[in-house]
């Protein structure tokens, strides 16, 4: 990893990490980020256009069928955890386990400070 201390055009100082050492020149077209902490400001760079950040494309992956999937998996994982394998009904505790899951999740999450 390579750090840099680079001045943008718009005055705007800041450290740069980069994986190769010529990843950014002199005059290169970039949008950025900045963070400023107590070490300093850090930069991200991007070249335009490619700034990274979360676009969901229809049918991609942000649709509400596969954020479904992903918290059901949640739940049955959980559930998993606490099932008896042995017992001869798993599955149908399992399936219990993780309705209880997703009902308390349902009713924690707006109780959750972000």
């Amino acid at each position: 990893m390579y750090s840099f201390e680079v001045e943008l055009s718009d005055g705007v100082n800041g450290q740069v990490n980069a994986t190769k050492p010529d990843r950014w020149q002199v005059d290169d077209e970039v949008e950025y980020t900045q963070q400023t902490t107590h070490h300093g400001t850090k930069l991200k760079l991007s070249k335009p256009g490619f700034g990274g950040g979360y676009k969901p494309r229809p049918g991609g992956g942000g649709s509400d069928d596969n954020v479904k999937g992903i918290i059901a998996s949640w739940a049955v994982n959980t559930a998993m955890l606490v099932a008896d394998r042995d017992a001869p009904n798993y599955s149908d505790q399992v399936m219990q386990y993780a309705r209880l899951a997703l009902e308390v999740r349902g009713h924690l999450k707006n109780e959750v400070e972000a």
